[in-house]
């Protein structure tokens, strides 16, 4: 496996790329369990032809999830020096739906340096896409990330 990019190594305007994961019945109904998110919209099937999508939709936030999870798996010369997730600002474009097959995109749209100047903030812009490349969700990641250590002694 290759070294992981540190904060120095990151360019605003970089994509990265996910592979795809299809959702599947039972991952809803496995977040529903985990979570103990039963809203009626995700589990029942008779109550969710009533809505304006005509049948049951994962939760978003799973959604949100999986693109998290597809994306921290990136390797080689894609994969961060991550140290914590700071904040998140999702907005919901589509629906997905049960049988969808996802991916992610990352986009780095800012960063900066900590106070201390040890480590750095990268601000993403994440994009999830079903199969038919439509965009169903945006958000904002901050994510702190790790320096080499020249940005601590006055470098970057």
């Amino acid at each position: 496996m290759s070294e992981k990019r540190y904060f120095e190594d990151l360019a605003i305007g970089e994509t990265f790329v996910s592979q795809g994961r299809t959702i599947t019945e039972t991952d809803t109904v496995m977040w529903s369990a985990l979570t103990a998110d039963w809203t009626p919209m995700h589990v029942d099937e008779e109550m969710a032809k009533s809505t304006p999508f005509g049948t049951r939709i994962p939760p978003g936030l799973m959604s949100q999830a999986f693109s998290h999870g597809l994306l921290s798996r990136l390797e080689g010369p894609q994969r961060i020096a991550s140290i914590a997730f700071f904040s998140l600002a999702i907005r919901y474009t589509g629906v997905v739906l049960i049988g969808d097959t996802l991916h992610a995109d990352l986009r780095i749209k800012d960063k900066r340096l900590t106070s201390k100047g040890d480590k750095g903030i990268v601000v993403y812009e994440c994009r999830t896409l079903n199969q038919r490349a439509e965009v169903v969700q945006t958000s904002d990641w901050e994510i702190l990330v790790a320096c080499r250590g020249r940005a601590a002694s006055g470098g970057t």
